[in-house]
């Protein structure tokens, strides 16, 4: 259990590294970006994370997700932007993160 906590939490506010971070993104995006990852926490996990954020994160959010996770340093990008838009994504992308640790179950 560890394991996946740490899995998920890395995937949920670290990011992670992706193939194909160029790639359009469709409708199981971060669930990809997630499995593709080193330290996925594992297909159920992943796809649990995908299920929140197809209810908290709109389209153009889950594309700044999958950016995030193909490329972790995109997540500095947003966190010192001065961008109220910027801010506003970063607030959904946390409020996803904390669902996803307490539905997915870990």
């Amino acid at each position: 259990m560890i394991r996946t906590t740490r899995g998920l939490a890395f995937c949920l506010v670290i990011g992670m590294t992706a193939t194909g971070g160029s790639q359009p993104v469709s409708a199981a995006n971060i669930a990809r970006a997630c499995l593709a990852s080193d330290r996925s926490p594992g297909a159920e996990v992943c796809a649990c994370a995908q299920s929140v954020a197809n209810q908290v994160l709109t389209r153009s959010d889950q594309n700044k997700a999958v950016k995030i996770i193909a490329e972790p340093d995109k997540f500095i990008d947003y966190k010192y932007s001065k961008s109220a838009n910027a801010k506003a994504f970063l607030e959904r992308y946390k409020v996803w993160g904390e669902m996803a640790s307490k539905i997915c179950g870990t």
